[in-house]
């Protein structure tokens, strides 16, 4: 899955995800600490990726937008995140402009 990680996702997820053979670009990185909210969704979707985040100011974008995973913080195992990730892949969710929750929904 084609992902873009949030600044506020630590590095064990963004560790865990990647390893498990995801596709990731960090917003810090690629953007800068600090990019607006807006921004990132829409790089996401021009770019065919997910967005990752703990940020709920991505819940409740009008539609269509990128898809968001969202963790309302780190209490879900690095591995159970990269596991669910991997079960939505696997499993063919379509992700279009879905707003899909850690642990519910898809962990």
């Amino acid at each position: 899955m084609r992902i873009i990680v949030d600044e506020n996702v630590s590095d064990a997820v963004v560790n865990a995800v990647r390893a498990a053979g995801h596709e990731l670009e960090l917003v810090r990185d690629a953007y800068g600490t600090g990019t607006d909210d807006t921004e990132i969704e829409s790089r996401a979707g021009e770019d065919a990726r997910a967005v990752l985040t703990h940020d709920d100011d991505f819940l409740g974008l009008d539609a269509p937008h990128a898809p968001v995973l969202f963790m309302p913080d780190d209490s879900p195992s690095v591995a159970r995140v990269a596991s669910a990730i991997n079960r939505m892949e696997d499993n063919g969710i379509d992700l279009t402009d879905g707003e899909f929750f850690v642990p519910d929904g898809w962990a």
